[in-house]
């Protein structure tokens, strides 16, 4: 039942896909004898740049323009996931969650494209020079959709598999439960017969009943007859 019921909640329950994409903040290519290669130079200031993007696009008011259902989502964050890397850096990860496959990688590009349209809004309010914009460049655009398990599953997918370990502890509890009835009933049933074996009765294979010790034998045809000492080959005495 258990299981019947964790099937259906998977086939009635829309599929979720996720894509993920990053990009990095890049300073402009600056003109002279002391320019260097704009790779070569990152300091904490690019850094601080993806936490206010990260911040920005955070926003509610964002993601209402960016999804496209009820069930889509993103996360945006400027830290690596694998834990090796330090907290903040001057790259920007995307990770987005979709019913429809297409529509996860789409939203990877949105997000990455109000970035850079915020990144630009950002300079120009301060009155940069265009030629020392920093930009974004994507390291790694949207991955192809991979199929996960949604946030709609989890919670009946935690209570189909409760349900599947209830009904097997409940089923082992049964089954226990059941053994030792039959274990207590096949004892009592050994002390009956030894009991009875102690006061002097045997139980017939045949259908009739003998009694050990007496006098007289009662047959199964209903006929009495003397079987102890001194017993005679006639009747009627």
């Amino acid at each position: 039942m258990s299981l019947a019921m964790a099937g259906i909640v998977l086939i009635l329950v829309p599929p979720m896909y996720t894509s993920s994409g990053v990009a990095i903040l890049v300073q402009a290519k600056q003109v002279g004898a002391n320019a260097t290669n704009p790779l070569l130079n990152f300091d904490a200031s690019l850094s601080t740049t993806s936490s206010i993007l990260v911040q920005s696009l955070s926003s509610p008011g964002l993601a209402n323009q960016i999804n496209r259902s009820s069930g889509d989502s993103f996360t945006v964050k400027n830290s690596s996931s694998n834990g090796n890397d330090p907290g903040s850096q001057p790259f920007i990860y995307v990770t987005t969650q979709s019913p429809t496959a297409e529509q996860s990688v789409e939203m990877v590009d949105l997000v990455l494209g109000f970035a850079r349209q915020d990144l630009l809004d950002r300079q120009q309010g301060l009155r940069v020079l265009p030629g020392r914009y920093i930009k974004l460049v994507n390291v790694v655009s949207g991955t192809p959709p991979r199929r996960v398990l949604g946030r709609q599953l989890v919670a009946p997918g935690a209570v189909a598999i409760l349900s599947i370990v209830v009904t097997i502890a409940v089923a082992l509890l049964g089954e226990t439960l059941a053994a030792a009835r039959r274990q207590r009933s096949a004892s009592q049933s050994a002390e009956e017969r030894f009991a009875d074996k102690a006061a002097g009765w045997s139980y017939p294979i045949t259908g009739s009943a003998t009694v050990v010790g007496s006098r007289h034998s009662i047959a199964s045809n209903g006929a009495a007859k003397q079987i102890g000492p001194g017993a005679g080959t006639s009747s009627g005495h």
